[in-house]
């Protein structure tokens, strides 16, 4: 808002570099032949239904003017995200073994 750029822009600039990020991923691993594709259009499939039903359901809920629904739904969506980050890193066994860099 302090260099005057509407926020629209600026959602819709954020999400183009988002876009832009997840294809270059998607392409180098590509190139790497580190893809399981029926495992990636599994999870294509998913996000596109939950994008999809996501938008109907923030549509639905502003003619509503039920806004705050939305950013309730967000921040659950968030918060369950981080938990299960949380709970996946602490199961991890972390390799602190620095021996092997150092030896060779």
């Amino acid at each position: 808002l302090s260099y005057h750029v509407s926020p629209v822009v600026v959602s819709a600039t954020a999400s183009a570099m988002g876009l832009l990020t997840a294809v270059s991923n998607v392409a180098r691993d590509a190139a790497e032949g580190e893809i399981n594709y029926g495992t990636g259009a599994l999870l294509f499939l998913m996000g596109l239904l939950g994008g999809l039903v996501g938008r109907k359901f923030g549509l639905y809920m502003t003619m509503r003017n039920k806004s705050s629904v939305i950013v309730f739904a967000l921040c659950c969506a968030l918060c369950l995200s981080a938990v299960y980050y949380v709970y996946k890193l602490a199961g991890t066994k972390f390799d602190s073994d620095l021996s092997d860099l150092c030896d060779s």
